[in-house]
């Protein structure tokens, strides 16, 4: 019931007894002491804190209607027999007086802040609050380093960061590398870097806690010195007998205490004993949880536990409880499948003198199947989703909302969510790893992420694909210039990286497969006529909007629509149907480059290449054997395969009428198709993702107004229904 920070102003011995009281009080309760002997412990915690002066947190407040003191009134009941209540509270202080133990002193004369025997549970929880309050939250996180970092233990670790951090607190590291046999550097390095990458930092130094192995044998050896641990000399033989002839008799294996009474000096010589704590035998161990609520178990399923091994060395419960308590760690937060450790460790900490700590059990991550979550259900390590390329504020949002509630809110930044987190809305539920939702969140974050840092994560990724060295400042800069369209349609680094490749490629670039089809036929004819009027277009006028308007007059003079010019030169200078806005690609390839690429095309330099892209029906039937088939023997290929349907119904495009030249668009115009061009790949990406219809109806609504902004008879412009 005593915090360190209230320390620095008050009498150290005055507070030192409100400390070993206070214990006093929590032990008497575990052990579920008598009701009078409980009481009297507690009024004397209360007497020693209203010595305290007014104003300290400790010092108990008196309720409304109610004074710290009796009534002027009430002086001269006071002066009567001590057992006699107070004049403001006649009932209840009497019965309390009553029941109160004659023996000792302070309890004879009735306070003003006794309690009845029905207050006393309410009183000692109010009393445990307003301490844990006060007292400055510790958090740990303690992994043990085996192997990577598990997706579940991010989230434990997540969790209590954000917990220590909403309450003013410090959130500390441990590695638990106790078991030398598996521990290996190369894991520790892996936890403190997936934790780096995640953002989540600890405060201080971590500790480790093999180091630490002196301090556990230490207590081991204090708790016999104090009775409340024995020699165990049993050896492995008999163990593994008495385990055998217990599972016969359908009983749980566990210890059955043949050592707990007896003489050490009947141990067989030669053998060395191990250390077993003694746990109660009768009554009930009870975890406050606050995750799971009380959580009880009869203290007759607890058998004693080993402390210290034969060899010396101390078990893993022992040290974990040490260190916990060495450290000042207020609040346990950790998976569920440690929650039967908790009633054991409870009892070590009370046998130790200690005060127990808060314990909040969280329920653990399942796959999508609802089965516990494995390799089988994919990457279970968080260094392998910042591979798969998912960001980092991706993980902590997602991770923090997968078993913890705030509203209907799912996208929060950590700054947002350190302000709301609180134990009390974790449930108690497994939750289910939702990869479709995790692409999504990650899309959202990919979007709202500054350009130049979203170029730094992609380039290692380009590189490594193209088998490229770092790319140099002038390609990175074509790549942020870029980034505003390229992140539109990316769920992770991996994909926005695909959508760079065709920035940095050398020639000739390669073609998507679903793609080739747009260099086919006329558009060779029109990628000829292109090649000219962009290699006549005046070198220092290189910019997008140049290269539109002389896009559309080719168009106008050619008397086809626009689409018929952009896709296949989109097609030709990228490799892909789908790219950010065509001008602004030109601009950043550059005249040489953009010409050289419209050459390759109408040659039949292109490389085929499967891709996201995968053709369906027809193409994919003609679909080729190799990533080296070039467009020309493709085209061969679907000639072939267009021929055989030749009769069935091919379109009448050469009987029908040229499309009429129309005016030129204004500025005006120019500028709402490009906001339209905008929104409609927004839908696009929010389609992919399959984003709830409340949040794609509007976005559909929007691209619908605008495009009832341009003017009557542009093509662009919905018609009016009949």
């Amino acid at each position: 019931f005593f915090f360190a920070s209230t320390r620095d102003s008050m009498s150290d011995a005055l507070l030192a007894q409100i400390d070993a009281q206070g214990e006093k009080v929590r032990i008497l309760k575990e052990q579920k002491a008598e009701q009078a002997t409980l009481m009297a412990a507690v009024n004397e915690l209360l007497a020693l804190k209203e010595q305290l002066p007014e104003g300290h947190p400790l010092k108990p407040k008196p309720k409304k209607g109610k004074a710290a003191a009796p009534a002027p009134k009430a002086a001269a009941p006071a002066a009567k027999p001590a057992a006699k209540a107070p004049a403001q509270a006649p009932s209840k202080p009497a019965q309390a007086a009553a029941k109160a133990p004659a023996a000792k002193a302070q309890d004879t004369t009735p306070l003003p802040f006794q309690k009845t025997v029905d207050e006393l549970d309410a009183l000692i929880l109010s009393m445990e609050r307003e301490m844990k309050m006060g007292k400055p939250v510790v958090t740990r996180f303690a992994p043990s380093p085996t192997g990577f970092l598990h997706i579940g233990g991010a989230r434990t670790a997540l969790f209590n960061y954000l917990y220590a951090k909403a309450t003013g607190g410090k959130f500390l590291l441990r590695i638990e590398d106790t078991d030398r046999a598996r521990s290996v550097d190369s894991a520790i390095a892996a936890i403190f870097d997936a934790l780096k990458w995640l953002g989540i930092q600890h405060d201080g130094e971590p500790v480790f806690q093999f180091a630490r192995a002196a301090r556990h044998a230490e207590v081991a050896r204090q708790l016999l010195a104090a009775g409340n641990a024995y020699e165990c000399y049993a050896s492995p033989e008999e163990l593994e007998q008495m385990r055998a002839d217990q599972e016969a008799r359908g009983e749980p294996p566990r210890y059955d205490g043949r050592w707990r009474n007896r003489d050490p000096k009947e141990a067989p010589p030669g053998v060395k004993p191990v250390i077993r704590l003694k746990m109660p035998q009768d009554g009930e161990t009870v975890v406050h949880d606050m995750v799971q609520g009380d959580v009880t178990v009869g203290n007759n399923q607890l058998d004693d536990m080993v402390l210290l091994r034969a060899d010396g060395t101390p078990t893993y419960m022992l040290s974990v409880v040490v260190d916990d308590h060495d450290m000042g760690v207020t609040h346990i937060i950790r998976g569920a499948d440690h929650l039967t450790n908790a009633f054991r460790q409870t009892q070590l900490y009370l046998l130790a003198g200690w005060t127990p700590p808060n314990f909040a059990h969280v329920p653990l991550i399942h796959g999508p199947d609802g089965k516990k979550l494995s390799k089988r259900h994919g990457a279970t390590g968080a260094e392998q989703y910042r591979d798969m390329g998912y960001l980092p504020e991706t993980l902590r949002n997602y991770l923090a909302r997968l078993g913890w509630s705030h509203g209907d809110e799912e996208i929060m930044s950590t700054e947002e969510m350190i302000k709301v987190f609180s134990l009390d809305t974790i449930g108690r539920s497994p939750s289910r790893l939702d990869f479709a939702k995790l692409d999504f969140l990650n899309g959202h974050y990919i979007r709202e992420a500054d350009n130049a840092y979203l170029s730094k994560l992609a380039a290692p990724v380009i590189s490594q694909t193209l088998g490229l060295p770092p790319l140099s400042d002038t390609q990175l800069a074509t790549i942020q210039h870029a980034m505003n369209e390229l992140k539109k349609r990316a769920r992770t680094i991996k994909e926005l990286a695909d959508g760079c490749l065709f920035l940095v490629r050398a020639r000739p670039i390669p073609v998507l497969a679903s793609a080739a089809k747009m260099l086919e036929g006329e558009a060779k004819t029109h990628l000829e006529a292109l090649a000219k009027i962009l290699g006549e277009h005046p070198a220092g006028e290189w910019k997008a909007a140049s290269l539109e308007a002389a896009l559309r007059a080719a168009a106008d003079s050619l008397t086809v629509k626009l689409v018929k010019l952009a896709q296949p030169l989109r097609v030709a200078t990228t490799g892909s149907t789908a790219s950010p806005p065509l001008f602004e690609v030109l601009e950043r390839l550059g005249q040489a480059e953009c010409l050289g690429r419209i050459q390759d095309a109408i040659q039949g330099k292109n490389k085929i290449e499967a891709g996201p892209e995968q053709p369906k029906g027809e193409e994919k039937a003609a679909k080729p054997a190799s990533n080296n088939t070039s467009a020309a023997d493709l085209e061969k290929l679907r000639a072939a395969k267009k021929a055989e349907k030749a009769a069935g119904g091919a379109k009448k495009a050469a009987d029908a009428a040229p499309a009429a030249p129309r005016e030129p668009d204004t500025p005006e115009v120019v500028a709402l198709l490009k906001k339209i061009d905008e929104q409609g790949a927004v839908i696009k990406t929010l389609k992919t993702e399959k984003a709830a219809k409340d949040v794609l109806d509007p976005a559909i609504k929007l691209l619908l107004d605008l495009k009832n902004q341009l003017p009557d008879g542009h093509p662009v412009k919905p018609k009016p229904k009949k």
